[in-house]
């Protein structure tokens, strides 16, 4: 790694940071994911890709546009990691010194360059819910439907990827704290809990019969799922789903033990009646750190 870092040009070290970062998400072999991440955005800031001047990914130079392309895949990294552990963004958008891409074209030919705007697309919409968590919820919300609505076949036919990235735009909304007293609150949380209810389905499916590769992002996000649904008023429905999240952790906890302070959170919340004292415990016994949002919804469900 040092004479990777000592050696190679700047494009080639981001590339390989970031390459090491997603694997990291993956395997417990390639070291912490956050610290990579941090590693690959100093790089690249250190060099520049973060602005217009060595970086644009419809530029005429193949330069400029592996830069772009290297630094807009870095920032839906950053977006994607930072939210599911609650942390600040390694690089806010104000500090970004050039345009994001054109907004998507899905009669263009290019599907991949399609793909990445979409994808950068979704992480502004995460990082506009986290940054302006006091405005109109029900504005995001419509955003995130209309994002998910015009997505092109090529993310839509991915499998279980328009529902994970749907469903952790919700998650963001959720951990607004202006929710619960938003006048579409009702509304929303009737939409929230139908998609939760189809992608814990869905992914328990996808993880058991091993067509779907056990991801870290993947706990969080069942976990969260989890325990907001075992926090709600109990109905056979939400006990499938929360018994279907029960059963992914299982499989993730086989590859990352980490989660498996999760599952026992999620059991005793399942097992009602749970005492606060007990919950509060297991909370502090996660490897993993729990974020206040989260820790409020656990606590409250009692």
């Amino acid at each position: 790694m040092p004479r990777i870092l000592s050696q190679s040009n700047d494009l080639a070290v981001v590339q390989c940071l970031t390459a090491l970062a997603i694997c990291s998400l993956y395997t417990t072999y390639c070291g912490s994911s956050w610290h990579l991440l941090g590693l690959a955005m100093t790089r690249c800031i250190s060099a520049g890709m973060h602005t217009s001047r060595v970086s644009d990914v419809s530029s005429d130079s193949e330069s400029k546009r592996q830069n772009g392309r290297a630094f807009w895949t870095l920032y839906i990294l950053d977006t994607h990691l930072s939210t599911a552990m609650d942390r600040p963004f390694c690089l806010n958008d104000g500090n970004i010194m050039m345009s994001p891409p054109v907004s998507p074209q899905p009669t263009g030919t290019d599907t991949e360059l399609i793909a990445l705007r979409y994808l950068i697309q979704h992480a502004q919409l995460l990082r506009s819910i986290r940054n302006h968590t006091d405005e109109d919820l029900l504005c995001h919300f419509v955003n995130l439907c209309h994002w998910k609505e015009t997505l092109p076949r090529a993310l839509s036919a991915g499998g279980l990827l328009e529902d994970q990235l749907h469903a952790r735009g919700l998650v963001e909304l959720l951990k607004c704290p202006s929710f619960a007293q938003d006048p579409g609150r009702d509304m929303m949380l009737g939409r929230i809990e139908e998609h939760f209810v189809g992608y814990a389905t869905s992914i328990e499916h996808q993880l058991t019969s091993q067509e779907l590769a056990p991801g870290a992002l993947d706990g969080y996000l069942i976990f969260f799922i989890g325990a907001f649904t075992a926090s709600q008023p109990h109905t056979q429905e939400r006990q499938r789903c929360v018994l279907q999240c029960l059963s992914s952790l299982t499989i993730l906890s086989m590859h990352y033990t980490a989660f498996q302070g999760f599952r026992r959170i999620l059991v005793a919340m399942q097992s009602r009646p749970s005492s606060h004292e007990h919950l509060k415990s297991l909370v502090a016994a996660s490897e993993i750190a729990i974020s206040c949002h989260v820790q409020r919804l656990i606590v409250g469900s009692v």
